[in-house]
């Protein structure tokens, strides 16, 4: 593992891509009405200094888009969007979209009738690009957590009849601490079931006593939404720089010959990351990074 000191950038023009929660805003607490879901200012004037350069910024996140979009509603940033883990890619600034993948929606309803997760209470949750359907609009707590954007649509999910594939879908599963274990072996069967169509993966953390399982397309992730950004902008593999701190980032930090995980980022990643911060998500961790990492070019 290389320390920050140890870079050397070219003068060529580089694509960076940032996670957004636990790398490049403050820990939230999403069980706190009054979470604070802001960019810090050292991480603001970074990527402004790094756009103005010609370099292109990705946010690459597995929130919705108008979740992710609100966070630089007040920030005059070009930015490009990869929303959802990497099925949905957008310009804001451009009203473009460039990339718009969903799942499968019989592979949905085959899980949702699964044995194995029948003695388990769960809400799925189905996200499109502007709003988001509930299976059980009655989870307080789960409603309260969208309402919390005031621009996203929420509607009632009927599985059964539902005909529109969503773009992303999680599960908040009702699980007991004694029963974490045995949910996690029974994630390991899906997983294996469902291998050629579908990413599945538990977050770092619960939501009120949920454990949510997100579900995506096994076709797309973060990493494959930057290749196909760095492809179209004509940017070499090797000044593609990720920076993140959960299993889906595990992708775009592994490939990118620059992957960078957050010091605060789970042990698995940290393990495959080419570089660690120094500073955590509370504490301007990526712009510490990006600054040591491009001050040679100054």
């Amino acid at each position: 593992m290389k320390t920050q000191t140890e870079l050397n950038s070219k003068s060529e023009k580089w694509l960076i891509a940032i996670d957004i929660d636990r790398t490049l805003i403050p820990d939230q607490d999403w069980n706190n009405e009054k979470t604070n879901n802001q960019i810090l200012d050292g991480e603001i004037k970074i990527l402004d200094r790094l756009i103005k350069k010609g370099h292109k910024v990705v946010i690459a996140t597995g929130r919705s888009l108008k979740s992710s979009e609100e966070l630089f509603n007040n920030i005059n940033l070009n930015i490009i969007l990869s929303n959802f883990n990497g099925c949905y890619i957008s310009i804001p600034k451009k009203n473009k979209i460039l990339l718009n993948e969903t799942i499968n929606l019989k592979d949905l309803k085959k899980i949702a009738n699964e044995n194995l997760l029948k003695k388990f209470k769960y809400n799925f949750i189905f996200k499109y690009k502007d709003y988001v359907k509930i299976e059980n609009l009655n989870d307080k707590l789960l409603f309260d957590l969208y309402s919390k954007f005031p621009k996203f649509k929420i509607e009632k999910l009927d599985l059964k009849k539902e005909i529109e594939e969503p773009i992303s879908t999680y599960m908040h599963l009702k699980v007991n601490q004694n029963e974490q274990e045995k949910i996690l072996k029974i994630l390991e069967k899906l997983k294996e079931k469902y291998n050629k169509s579908l990413n599945l993966w538990f977050w770092r953390e619960n939501i009120g006593e949920s454990m949510i399982l997100e579900i995506n397309n096994k076709k797309y992730n973060k990493w494959t939404s930057i290749l196909f950004i760095a492809d179209k902008y004509k940017i070499k593999k090797e000044n593609i720089i990720t920076i993140g701190d959960n299993l889906n980032d595990y992708e775009m930090i592994k490939n990118a010959n620059h992957g960078v995980a957050m010091i605060n980022g789970l042990d698995e990643i940290k393990e495959i990351a080419e570089y660690v911060t120094e500073y955590d998500n509370n504490n301007n961790g990526v712009s510490h990074f990006l600054n040591n990492f491009f001050e040679k070019r100054d």
